[in-house]
Protein backbone atom coordinates (compact mmCIF):
# COMPACT_ATOMS: atom_id res chain seq x y z
CA UNK A 1 0.00 0.00 0.00
CA UNK A 2 1.14 3.33 -0.88
CA UNK A 3 0.95 6.04 1.80
CA UNK A 4 2.83 8.13 -0.07
CA UNK A 5 -0.78 9.47 -2.46
CA UNK A 6 -2.99 11.19 -0.29
CA UNK A 7 -6.32 13.21 -1.84
CA UNK A 8 -5.65 12.47 -4.75
CA UNK A 9 -2.14 14.07 -4.82
CA UNK A 10 0.97 12.04 -5.13
CA UNK A 11 3.86 13.30 -2.59
CA UNK A 12 7.85 12.64 -3.06
CA UNK A 13 9.46 10.45 -0.36
CA UNK A 14 11.99 13.11 -0.05
CA UNK A 15 9.95 15.59 1.46
CA UNK A 16 8.44 12.91 4.24
CA UNK A 17 12.43 12.42 5.15
CA UNK A 18 13.67 15.07 7.54
CA UNK A 19 16.91 16.82 6.58
CA UNK A 20 19.19 16.94 9.15
CA UNK A 21 22.17 18.96 9.69
CA UNK A 22 25.24 16.18 10.27
CA UNK A 23 27.31 18.28 8.32
CA UNK A 24 27.32 21.60 10.82
CA UNK A 25 31.43 22.36 11.81
CA UNK A 26 32.56 23.41 14.75
CA UNK A 27 33.19 26.70 14.04
CA UNK A 28 29.64 26.92 13.45
CA UNK A 29 28.46 25.43 16.94
CA UNK A 30 31.15 27.78 18.50
CA UNK A 31 29.80 30.96 17.11
CA UNK A 32 25.85 29.56 18.54
CA UNK A 33 27.49 28.96 22.06
CA UNK A 34 28.90 32.66 21.95
CA UNK A 35 25.74 34.08 20.73
CA UNK A 36 24.10 32.19 23.44
CA UNK A 37 26.36 33.76 26.25
CA UNK A 38 25.96 37.19 24.68
CA UNK A 39 22.05 36.68 24.85
CA UNK A 40 22.28 35.73 28.57
CA UNK A 41 24.72 38.65 29.24
CA UNK A 42 22.01 40.81 27.42
CA UNK A 43 19.26 38.96 30.15
CA UNK A 44 21.51 39.60 32.77
CA UNK A 45 21.85 43.43 32.55
CA UNK A 46 18.06 43.82 31.52
CA UNK A 47 17.24 42.19 34.59
CA UNK A 48 19.55 44.19 36.88
CA UNK A 49 18.45 47.48 34.73
CA UNK A 50 14.74 46.80 35.22
CA UNK A 51 15.48 46.11 39.72
CA UNK A 52 17.39 49.75 39.42
CA UNK A 53 14.63 51.06 38.09
CA UNK A 54 11.79 49.57 40.46
CA UNK A 55 14.72 50.61 43.44
CA UNK A 56 14.97 53.40 42.17
CA UNK A 57 10.67 54.14 41.74
CA UNK A 58 10.28 52.80 45.40
CA UNK A 59 13.12 55.73 47.07
CA UNK A 60 11.37 58.24 45.13
CA UNK A 61 7.82 57.01 46.30
CA UNK A 62 9.55 57.08 50.06
CA UNK A 63 10.90 60.64 49.36
CA UNK A 64 7.24 62.51 48.80
CA UNK A 65 5.58 60.03 51.52
CA UNK A 66 8.34 60.13 54.20
CA UNK A 67 10.26 62.92 53.09
CA UNK A 68 11.00 66.31 55.22
CA UNK A 69 8.74 68.76 55.80
CA UNK A 70 9.22 71.88 53.85
CA UNK A 71 7.97 74.17 56.77
CA UNK A 72 10.43 72.50 59.25
CA UNK A 73 13.21 75.03 56.95
CA UNK A 74 11.84 77.74 59.03
CA UNK A 75 12.57 75.83 62.68
CA UNK A 76 14.97 77.05 64.65
CA UNK A 77 16.17 74.86 66.78
CA UNK A 78 18.07 77.17 69.12
CA UNK A 79 15.39 79.34 70.37
CA UNK A 80 12.04 77.95 71.66
CA UNK A 81 8.55 78.15 69.78
CA UNK A 82 4.49 78.81 70.42
CA UNK A 83 2.70 76.64 69.28
CA UNK A 84 -1.42 77.45 68.96
CA UNK A 85 -3.68 74.49 69.45
CA UNK A 86 -7.68 74.53 68.56
CA UNK A 87 -8.96 72.55 71.86
CA UNK A 88 -11.72 70.87 71.32
CA UNK A 89 -12.34 71.99 67.94
CA UNK A 90 -13.15 75.42 68.98
CA UNK A 91 -11.43 78.48 68.01
CA UNK A 92 -12.14 80.09 70.95
CA UNK A 93 -10.71 77.40 73.29
CA UNK A 94 -7.29 77.89 72.02
CA UNK A 95 -4.17 77.46 73.85
CA UNK A 96 -0.51 78.24 73.78
CA UNK A 97 2.30 75.87 74.62
CA UNK A 98 5.66 77.02 74.33
CA UNK A 99 8.42 74.72 74.16
CA UNK A 100 11.21 73.19 71.85
CA UNK A 101 9.55 71.66 68.80
CA UNK A 102 11.64 68.79 68.14
CA UNK A 103 10.05 67.73 64.61
CA UNK A 104 7.29 68.62 62.17
CA UNK A 105 6.38 66.25 59.77
CA UNK A 106 2.69 65.87 57.49
CA UNK A 107 1.00 64.59 60.51
CA UNK A 108 2.50 65.81 63.83
CA UNK A 109 4.65 67.98 65.19
CA UNK A 110 6.24 66.88 68.53
CA UNK A 111 7.00 69.83 71.05
CA UNK A 112 9.58 68.99 74.53
CA UNK A 113 10.77 70.93 76.89
CA UNK A 114 6.70 72.14 77.24
CA UNK A 115 5.33 75.26 79.10
CA UNK A 116 1.89 77.12 78.97
CA UNK A 117 0.31 80.15 80.85
CA UNK A 118 -1.91 79.11 83.56
CA UNK A 119 -5.73 80.13 83.23
CA UNK A 120 -5.44 82.38 86.07
CA UNK A 121 -2.67 84.57 84.36
CA UNK A 122 -3.93 87.53 82.95
CA UNK A 123 -1.13 90.36 82.55
CA UNK A 124 1.00 90.48 79.60
CA UNK A 125 3.76 91.96 81.70
CA UNK A 126 4.57 89.68 84.13
CA UNK A 127 4.34 86.35 82.52
CA UNK A 128 3.79 83.40 84.85
CA UNK A 129 4.92 80.09 83.02
CA UNK A 130 4.05 76.44 84.13
CA UNK A 131 5.77 73.41 83.30
CA UNK A 132 3.61 70.75 81.44
CA UNK A 133 4.48 68.17 83.87
CA UNK A 134 3.13 70.05 87.02
CA UNK A 135 -0.39 69.52 85.05
CA UNK A 136 -2.55 66.84 87.73
CA UNK A 137 -1.90 64.48 85.59
CA UNK A 138 1.71 64.17 85.67
CA UNK A 139 2.54 63.87 82.18
CA UNK A 140 6.00 63.65 80.33
CA UNK A 141 7.96 66.50 78.92
CA UNK A 142 6.38 66.05 75.46
CA UNK A 143 3.56 67.07 73.51
CA UNK A 144 2.90 64.89 70.26
CA UNK A 145 0.19 67.21 68.77
CA UNK A 146 -1.99 66.47 65.60
CA UNK A 147 -1.07 68.73 62.90
CA UNK A 148 -5.05 69.49 61.86
CA UNK A 149 -4.80 70.77 65.83
CA UNK A 150 -1.69 73.64 65.18
CA UNK A 151 -3.33 76.85 63.96
CA UNK A 152 -0.32 77.95 63.88
CA UNK A 153 3.11 78.08 65.27
CA UNK A 154 5.86 81.09 65.38
CA UNK A 155 10.11 80.60 66.49
CA UNK A 156 10.82 83.18 69.94
CA UNK A 157 13.11 85.54 69.98
CA UNK A 158 15.41 84.63 72.89
CA UNK A 159 15.05 88.04 74.67
CA UNK A 160 11.33 87.71 74.60
CA UNK A 161 9.60 87.29 77.54
CA UNK A 162 8.80 83.59 77.23
CA UNK A 163 11.87 83.18 76.59
CA UNK A 164 13.49 85.04 79.35
CA UNK A 165 10.88 83.52 81.92
CA UNK A 166 11.57 79.70 80.59
CA UNK A 167 15.43 80.58 80.95
CA UNK A 168 14.84 82.22 84.18
CA UNK A 169 12.96 79.07 85.59
CA UNK A 170 15.39 76.60 84.45
CA UNK A 171 18.11 78.11 86.11
CA UNK A 172 16.03 78.42 89.69
CA UNK A 173 15.05 74.57 89.04
CA UNK A 174 18.11 72.84 87.40
CA UNK A 175 16.86 69.62 88.28
CA UNK A 176 14.07 70.07 86.72
CA UNK A 177 10.81 71.55 87.32
CA UNK A 178 9.63 71.57 91.27
CA UNK A 179 5.65 71.14 90.98
CA UNK A 180 3.18 72.02 93.92
CA UNK A 181 2.10 68.99 95.34
CA UNK A 182 -1.79 68.30 94.57
CA UNK A 183 -4.50 67.89 97.14
CA UNK A 184 -6.55 65.48 95.64
CA UNK A 185 -9.97 64.51 98.17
Amino acid sequence: MDLSVRNGQQHSAASATPTSNTGMDTSSKKKSAKLFEGNKLIRVLYVVLLAGIAVLLIAISFSFVFGTNPESKYLNTKDFQAVDISVGGSTTGDQIYFGNVKSINGSYLVLDNVYYIPTSTTSTSNVTLEPLVCQIDEPFDQMVINKSSVNWWENLQPASKVSTSIASYEKTNPKGPTCPKSTTS
